[in-house]
């Protein structure tokens, strides 16, 4: 991971950067980083006179978080604490959708189809579906209300 650190109107000093820097790879444990980038500057005619700003380059889309604050400690926890959020969201999204495929998959893995659609429909003279029903067999010697399976009823619209 690299992490490049722009400071403007602040001391910049190698402590506050390691302590920075940790708290990135700390991140970096959550979702692999590629880059990092802290900007953090100080203005003098703001009124929350600390800008944070850090985009982080990640698989899929960047995530970046900006916040102004006075003290700089209070400033860096709320960009660290914006970025995790983002994570944790993004994550979940994709938990959701890993859920939801392995869902439709196991599905259409259990799924029968229904009885009625085991047999594909047949096409009429004029090309439309027909509709395939038994019909009753009163010849055969069977009560009117019974079925018979050997017959069907054709029906040309």
């Amino acid at each position: 991971m690299i992490i490049q650190f722009r400071i403007r109107g602040l001391k910049a000093n190698a402590r506050r950067c390691t302590e920075l820097q940790e708290q990135l790879e700390g991140l970096h444990q959550l979702i692999p980083l590629t880059t990092a980038e802290v900007r953090l500057e100080r203005r003098q005619s703001a009124d929350p006179s600390i800008q944070a700003y850090v985009p982080l380059a990640v698989a899929g889309p960047d995530i970046h978080a900006t916040v102004c604050d006075y003290p700089l400690q209070k400033a860096w926890v709320k960009v660290i604490k914006n970025l995790k959020q983002q994570i944790a969201q993004r994550k979940s999204k994709q938990q959701a959708r890993l859920k939801g495929l392995l869902f439709c998959i196991r599905l259409a893995g259990d799924a029968s189809p229904s009885p009625r659609w085991r047999v594909p429909p047949r096409r009429g003279r004029r090309g439309s579906i027909q509709r395939q029903t038994k019909r009753p067999c009163a010849n055969q010697g069977n009560p009117a209300g019974e079925q018979c399976g050997s017959s069907l009823v054709r029906r040309h619209g």
